[in-house]
């Protein structure tokens, strides 16, 4: 069953908010009017590090160092202005031709300019009382409260190297019908978490899921591909880079009484040696939503077969693609309307696409992305909702470069490879 097959990473909707889509106001180089001949840190810099910078570079967060404050800024300043310089900071790895998205953190050309100026002046920290206006956060993508918040019961060092796959099972503690309508995995050592998903055990699925933890000495089970029963979805999931948000207005991810949840981790020590995590999830919840919606990974069941996806040692621009109708599998036959879309690729990746094929022959891009940044994942949002008719086909469609001298298969390591796209539905 496809839904069970295709397990492992991207998610949380919207690759969230370290920054945000700010609209910039003002009239110093921070409000996208023309950068002043001598530029201040107070002025012109601190909005947009506020904005669209402090959200990532926080004490305990995933960037490598703080922007809390002036110094801190002036420290880092000749690497701040390589990295806006060359729009790899802050990430936004979406292709803008492709589709309009939800939280676009990428910096204007004017914004770009005031940083660069104020790096070239000698990064001047001005007067504190000129601090300029802070910039429209209002449609910043974002958690917005935390309902409930689910851990995993103990610290867990992974016991298997260099790629433990680990289960655990939670107890949801609602007693009516919920619906997830916002969601924010937080591993809890992240430099050996290589992904989290939180898959929905329903009460018919319980005793399934206990048998597996039950067989196993310890917390938890090995799951390897997945939580190892046919799970009825997704209920989030994050990936390096993700950072959690709202689920669209109206929609949520239904949850019974008498369920649980079951976090699957996936551990990797290649870098940082086996460290104890203790991973935990936070949600935002509401009674009733017009429309139930899913989270859905989708790639070509066959490449999960062993040699399903080669790409072959010392080769470039290896290209595999798999397009079919999803609508036949998860609507009965029905329309669709998509709302969000994220691509899982792992450290070879070059480039992937998500896109409809139009049984009319034209094509609705969902999400590209050109350069693949395996530190930067996530789902984005559509601005504007795409409706998928039955007949039209989903297509992923995945690029890689292979220095190596082994060949690289579809695999649960993360020197393996995957080529996965992920949408978020309603069934019309």
């Amino acid at each position: 069953m496809i839904v069970r097959a295709l397990v492992v990473v991207s998610t949380v909707f919207a690759l969230a908010a370290c920054g945000t889509s700010a609209t910039p106001s003002g009239t110093g180089g921070a409000g996208g009017q023309q950068v002043a001949s001598k530029t201040s840190y107070y002025r012109d810099v601190k909005p947009i590090v506020d904005a669209k910078c402090a959200g990532c570079h926080v004490a305990g967060g995933i960037a490598p160092f703080t922007l809390a404050s002036y110094d801190d800024a002036k420290k880092n300043a000749p690497g701040i202005r390589g990295a806006v310089s060359s729009k790899t900071m802050p990430p936004w790895p979406a292709d803008d031709a492709c589709n309009s998205y939800l939280g676009d953190r990428s910096l204007s050309d004017a914004q770009i300019a005031a940083i660069t100026a104020w790096v070239d002046d000698g990064a001047p920290s001005g007067d504190p009382k000129d601090e300029g206006p802070a910039l429209d956060t209002s449609k910043e993508q974002k958690l917005s409260r935390v309902d409930r918040t689910l851990a995993v019961p103990i610290s867990y060092t992974p016991q298997i190297e260099p790629d433990d796959y680990h289960c655990f099972i939670v107890d949801w503690p609602g007693t009516q019908p919920e619906y997830i309508t916002g969601f924010r995995a937080k591993p809890g050592e992240s430099r050996v978490v290589h992904h989290v998903i939180a898959f929905l055990a329903t009460p018919a699925d319980v005793p399934k899921a206990q048998a597996l933890d039950d067989a196993e000495p310890g917390p938890g089970y090995t799951c390897y591909g997945g939580p190892g029963f046919n799970s009825a979805g997704w209920l989030g999931a994050w990936a390096p880079g993700s950072l959690g948000s709202d689920y669209p207005a109206g929609t949520g991810v239904e949850v019974l009484p008498g369920s649980k949840v079951v976090i699957q981790v996936h551990y990797n020590t290649l870098t940082a040696g086996a460290l104890p995590d203790q991973t935990s999830l936070e949600m935002k919840l509401d009674t009733s939503v017009a429309k139930v919606a899913h989270i859905q990974p989708w790639a070509n069941p066959g490449w999960l077969k062993s040699g399903g996806m080669p790409i072959p040692p010392a080769t470039q621009s290896v290209q595999h693609q798999f397009a079919f109708d999803p609508t036949s599998v998860f609507s009965g036959g029905k329309p669709m309307t998509i709302y969000g879309a994220g691509l899982h690729m792992h450290q070879l990746g070059k480039s992937a696409k998500l896109a409809i094929a139009r049984s009319a022959g034209s094509e609705t891009c969902l999400l590209q992305i050109p350069n693949w940044n395996f530190h930067w994942q996530g789902m984005y949002g559509l601005e504007a909702p795409v409706s998928f008719q039955p007949g039209d086909k989903l297509s992923v469609s995945c690029d890689w470069d292979n220095p190596t001298m082994q060949m690289v298969e579809w695999g649960e390591g993360t020197t393996d490879e995957m080529c996965l796209g992920l949408f978020y539905y309603t069934v019309d």
